[in-house]
């Protein structure tokens, strides 16, 4: 089949004409450099699949496996099988491949394909019937690509085509060397982060590399860092360490202690979105204490600099606050004391530290786990939360009947703005919010009150206790009724009837 804009056309396997593929010239150099590049050291490091091929069955790979790899698929033209549907996936039935069997004639094509463009010369060798190919020399795996790697940021999340590859690697080449360039990828869709990490042949070339802060791709401005670099800058911030970042020969946390470390809950991994949440539970001689912290010290200055010599795991510190608590991954407090004998340097201010002891342990022990808990609960649309501000209540008492409010904010609008009332139909009495707190200001100055429809009206302050009183029974109306709207969502309010539910009323 032919591919539209380098993508095959998708039709069902038993749909495939059986006329004799072929290939271009062009595409015949280009199938042949995707080859030589999966055998590759550099590919090798990172790539489990084929690594795995290479030490087994004496390194030889079938061509009917090639076959099947994404690249090889596009480059040659070959269909790819519909994926079946869920209504015809019986339990009976024997569910359709991603990706079916490669029809020999594609594979037969394939075969002579590598065999025509692979010379002596090359690190690789095809058998004698052009079924499979291998390695000439095992592959020893290296940690040097580490060191000579640049991580690349700011190209567009999620766009890609089947050629992107191949012309970022004919971008990059113009900076230098380049042996591998890897796609970052969200773990959970898939999609392309906008992210690279690109790999030179020598440390000294991407060190150049990782300098320019002119990098431009098809109008995308890019930031280029070494990534040891920007793994030291992880660390530092305790972020989690996706796979493709991690430092060679170093142990890392998988994702679901990282979780459990945070409080955070950890993807049952069942399809359905639920989740639980689990405690990292505290080893003795983890935590110190620190004290002495004044002035502009941030969170994030308190926690780089104990993460200088042993890796932190938590910061228990809130801001403002002149002492706090450091929970290292290790148990080595009492000799984090020892090798500090003069407290720990932030920036210009020097913390005095000291171990925490049983009591205190077993303390930051519940309160995490308390935390831990309030972070499990599912979260739900809150109510809006009521700020208040003193001096803005006016209590009123009218002399005879129910007064309404908008008279009231009318009487007081040339004055200062009402931001509502609050008051019950069988009394006679309420409390004016205003929107400032200027309510001893507005008494002062209509000492006989308010006089509305002929009925006179009292105003007088609210003391303290009072005020109290009106702010939770502000913020427990507006929690009702963000409880109701959640449990009846698309109810629509009707007549009169369903309007005021109750005769407490919160009139703006």
């Amino acid at each position: 089949m032919t591919p539209t804009n380098g993508i095959p056309v998708v039709v069902a396997h038993k749909d495939v004409v059986a006329a004799a593929p072929t290939v271009t010239p062009e595409a015949a150099a280009q199938i042949i450099k995707q080859v030589k590049h999966y055998f590759s050291d550099a590919n090798l490091n990172h790539d489990k699949f084929m690594r795995e091929s290479v030490s087994s069955n004496s390194g030889w790979i079938d061509f009917k496996v090639l076959a099947r790899f994404n690249r090889l698929r596009q480059l040659m033209g070959i269909p790819v099988a519909r994926k079946q549907s869920k209504a015809n996936n019986r339990k009976n039935q024997k569910p359709v491949p991603k990706v079916a069997d490669v029809d020999a004639q594609y594979v037969t094509l394939l075969g002579e394909t590598i065999k025509g463009g692979v010379t002596e010369e090359d690190p690789v060798e095809v058998n004698e019937d052009g079924s499979a190919i291998r390695r000439k020399e095992a592959f020893v795996p290296s940690d040097e690509w580490f060191s000579r790697t640049v991580h690349v940021k700011g190209l567009p999340y999620g766009i890609e085509s089947p050629d992107f590859i191949e012309k970022l690697s004919e971008y990059f080449a113009g900076l230098g060397s380049v042996q591998l360039v890897r796609m970052r990828r969200n773990p959970k869709t898939g999609d392309f982060k906008g992210n690279l990490l690109v790999e030179y042949a020598t440390a000294e070339e991407a060190e150049e590399v990782a300098k320019k802060d002119d990098g431009e791709y098809l109008g995308s401005k890019l930031e280029f860092v070494m990534l040891p670099a920007y793994h030291d800058e992880k660390v530092a911030n305790d972020e989690f360490m996706q796979e493709e970042l991690r430092k060679p020969g170093e142990t890392y946390q998988s994702f679901e202690d990282y979780c459990i470390s945070k409080g955070r809950p950890v993807p049952s991994g069942n399809g359905k979105n639920a989740s639980v949440l689990k405690f990292a539970e505290l080893v003795p001689g983890c935590l110190v204490k620190f004290t002495g912290v004044t002035g502009d010290v941030a969170y994030d200055d308190i926690k780089k600099a104990f993460n200088a010599s042993h890796r932190v795991r938590f910061l228990e510190y809130a801001a403002g606050s002149s002492e706090g608590i450091v929970r290292f991954a290790e148990p080595i407090a009492a000799s984090f004391i020892e090798s500090h004998p003069d407290g720990q340097a932030v920036g210009e201010v020097n913390l005095s530290v000291e171990v925490v002891d049983e009591e205190g342990e077993k303390a930051f022990v519940e309160r995490s786990k308390a935390a831990a808990e309030g972070k499990a609960k599912p979260k739900t649309k809150s109510s809006i939360k009521i700020e208040f501000v003193p001096g803005c209540l006016i209590k009123f008492t009218s002399a005879a009947g129910d007064v309404p409010h908008d008279k009231i904010k009318e009487a007081l609008k040339d004055e200062c703005d009402v931001k509502f009332v609050e008051y019950t139909t069988e009394k006679t009495d309420g409390i004016i919010r205003l929107a400032d707190p200027i309510a001893a200001k507005i008494i002062e100055s209509r000492p006989d009150g308010l006089t509305i429809d002929e009925v006179k009206i009292s105003l007088e302050p609210v003391d303290a206790e009072g005020e109290k009183a009106f702010a939770e029974r502000a913020q427990a109306a507006a929690d009702n009724k963000a409880a109701k709207k959640r449990a009846h969502p698309d109810n629509r309010r009707g007549g009169h009837g369903h309007g005021h539910g109750g005769n407490k009323r919160y009139r703006k």
